[in-house]
């Protein structure tokens, strides 16, 4: 029995003290009956559901975020040009009739812009009525939970998967694993035959 043989590796030595041959034997013994258990593949995939979902949610808030601040800049812009052309009215007043023309151009071609789908249309409607300062707070809101968003994320793809840093000239592989902290070393070294 294969399981027998290995746990007499162990009676007589302790683990780090085996051959390297021997401990991958032993590791891929253990990953072998670990990837069998019913918990935790249970575990894998309710961590890959996980971030699946959260994924969708994350580019959900940040269409939303980029439609907010379209508006925001389009109401910011809008002010802006407002104040200029008050400023102008108040010097000339026979320009006033031109520009209410073209102002009267522009507010019809906000309103017949057909690119937006029709469930998207009642949000734009109520976030047309805000001000600028509210659209602005509604803005960071939002930025807000897409950044607490994203460390839910990054919480949840860590789960499953540990980060690579890249190797050395030597073949060195640099390995951060979520919940033991620092970096490891994954060296190749020479492997002796078995005594």
């Amino acid at each position: 029995n294969r399981t027998y043989v290995m746990s007499t590796w162990l009676k007589d030595r302790p683990f780090l003290a085996l051959e390297p041959v021997r401990k991958t034997a032993i590791l891929t013994f253990v990953c072998n009956d670990l990837l069998q258990n019913k918990a935790v593949t249970r575990q894998i995939e309710q961590a890959r559901e996980t971030a699946a979902t959260l994924k969708k949610e994350k580019w959900v808030l940040d269409a939303k975020i980029k439609k907010l601040q379209l508006m925001y800049n389009r109401q910011v812009r809008n002010e802006k040009a407002a104040s200029q052309r008050a400023a102008v009215e108040c010097r000339s007043p026979s320009i006033n009739s031109h520009k209410e023309l073209e102002l009267a151009d522009e507010s019809g071609a906000d309103e017949l812009s057909g690119d937006e789908s029709v469930a998207t249309q009642p949000d734009e409607d109520e976030d047309r009525k805000l001000s600028s300062d509210e659209v602005h707070k509604k803005l960071d809101k939002l930025l807000k939970m897409s950044d607490a968003q994203l460390n839910a994320l990054k919480k949840a793809t860590k789960q499953l998967r540990a980060k690579c840093y890249g190797q050395d000239r030597y073949y060195r592989r640099y390995w951060s694993f979520p919940k033991l902290g620092g970096v490891f070393v994954e060296a190749a070294e020479s492997c002796e035959p078995n005594v």
